[in-house]
């Protein structure tokens, strides 16, 4: 299953929120023009397109933007979201240079664009809309009779869209220095909280939440509880260094032939294993033993450990008791002899 990016996720509610933007811009845009005189709707642009037109084609535009973000949440997002940037600003310097004297109310739209797109979607993005403003800005100057007969105001707003978002963007990149430090903070509090420091296996929180997941999902599974044998003569004759050691290796060998292993503490682990008939589940025990029998390649020492095994929801619904019979599955296969596994089940059937 693939994972969607917190980024791709936070641009994505971005890009709905600027659509319900957009279209309030373009409403009040409207309303203004017709409340200053009405004959500015009726400006007519490239193609015999009235100003009224073009407003309702970007409302229309807007409403299949909306739908395609639900079809194709992720798809192409960087380009389409740059492709639409560049869309606003031509759109509103048109629609400037069309109006003529009336344009001077809308110069700072285009320092909103900047920082809202800035804000919403990073430095990269930022930069083409910053890049398309004061092209667009230089055009508009130089095409537009009134900005023509007022270069004053021109030329004070170039020097505002080229030299402020400059500013803008040195903060923008400190922020987001900022925010990815306290980020990976937040991770690797979130890791350590949840994971076993020596193994770096899942710890007993991190267990008992999965084991919570599982539970309501209903769906079977078989509780390992796994005692390496004679852990503690290893600790008194070798050194804690040397079990440490040992833990270690026997954590990457769990990680590499089952799928969910956790640290409970000590010399006990669990693991969680899928399984759909209980004969093949029982081969894959079996080789858990032969892979954990195998010479530890930093100490050489041959290791072995007893398990039991409990099944959901066979054995327990309730996952107190299902700890409960895969502990006790674990002690029978200590008696037993060790290096061996038992099924809570199989208890039952016997006792």
């Amino acid at each position: 299953m693939n994972t969607v990016s917190v980024e791709k996720l936070a641009h994505l509610t971005s890009e709905k929120i600027q659509i319900f933007l957009r279209i309030i811009l373009v409403l009040s845009i409207m309303l203004t023009l017709a409340y200053l005189d009405s004959g500015y709707l009726s400006i007519e642009g490239g193609m015999g397109i009235t100003i009224l037109d073009m407003f309702f084609a970007v409302l229309v535009m807007n409403g299949i933007y909306y739908l395609l973000l639900f079809k194709y949440p992720y798809a192409y997002q960087s380009l389409r979201i740059s492709v639409v940037a560049v869309l606003d600003i031509l759109a509103s310097v048109y629609v400037m240079y069309l109006v003529g004297e009336i344009s001077i109310y809308y110069t700072v739209l285009l320092l909103w664009y900047m920082i809202g797109y800035g804000l919403r979607y990073g430095q990269e993005i930022a930069y083409i809309v910053y890049a398309t403003i004061v092209l667009s800005w230089l055009i508009l100057i130089n095409s537009s009779n009134f900005w023509i007969e007022n270069p004053s105001f021109a030329y004070s707003w170039l020097i505002t869209y080229s030299i402020l978002p400059l500013y803008y963007f040195h903060i923008v990149s400190k922020l987001k220095v900022t925010l990815l430090k306290l980020h990976k903070e937040v991770e690797s509090s979130n890791y350590q909280a949840t994971h076993d420091p020596l193994t770096n296996l899942p710890n007993r929180t991190s267990f008992e939440k999965k084991l919570h997941e599982l539970s309501e999902q209903n769906q079977q599974f078989a509780l390992l509880f796994i005692d390496l044998d004679k852990f503690k003569n290893i600790n008194d004759e070798y050194g804690h260094h040397i079990g440490d050691k040992v833990l270690e290796e026997f954590a990457h060998r769990m990680e590499d032939v089952l799928s969910y292993t956790a640290r409970l503490g000590g010399d006990e682990f669990v693991s969680i294993v899928d399984y759909k008939r209980e004969d093949l589940l029982r081969e894959k025990i079996q080789e858990v033993l032969d892979v954990i029998a195998t010479k530890c390649k930093s100490t050489n020492l041959i290791l072995s450990a007893s398990i039991g095994i409990s099944l959901f929801p066979k054995d327990a619904k309730d996952m107190y008791n299902l700890k409960k019979y895969s502990d006790e599955a674990m002690y029978e296969a200590k008696k037993r002899g060790k290096n061996t596994f038992v099924f809570y089940r199989d208890m039952q059937k016997e006792g």
